[in-house]
């Protein structure tokens, strides 16, 4: 009885690492995705305008737009993502990619280089992004 117990244990222990490191890689993949989204909308001038993610840690959401900055978007034409939960984010709150170039810039339009890290337990990995618009994770 012991024996099954601790081999129930041990699969129980390998099934929530497994698990959560699933979860950790989807996270990434999915910011990842939404950079280049974003950054794709922004060099085929879909709707003539700058495209961006911005990293909503408040309500727990990424958020692709259309415009020069989040504050000035167009909030019906948002893409809304939301947060896998435990997973912790640090670093770049908003990106956006200039029309045409798509070249990373701030809110501000200056020139953007950065990482967004992304965090869970002894997990930690950062995608990074250069002025260029080059996503490297």
């Amino acid at each position: 009885m012991g024996i099954l117990a601790m081999s129930g244990a041990l699969g129980y222990l390998v099934t929530i690492d497994f698990y959560n490191s699933y979860v950790f890689n989807a996270e990434r993949d999915t910011v990842v995705s939404l950079l280049e989204k974003a950054r794709a909308g922004a060099m085929f001038n879909i709707n003539q305008l700058p495209h961006g993610v911005f990293f909503d840690n408040g309500h727990g959401r990424y958020v692709v737009f259309e415009g020069v900055n989040f504050s000035s978007r167009n909030p019906a034409r948002d893409a809304v993502v939301p947060y896998a939960p435990g997973i912790t984010r640090a670093g770049l709150t908003e990106v956006i990619f200039e029309q045409l170039t798509g070249d990373a810039k701030d809110e501000d339009g200056n020139p953007l280089s950065g990482s967004l890290t992304l965090a869970q337990g002894h997990r930690s990995e950062a995608v990074v992004l250069n002025n260029l618009g080059r996503i490297d994770w």
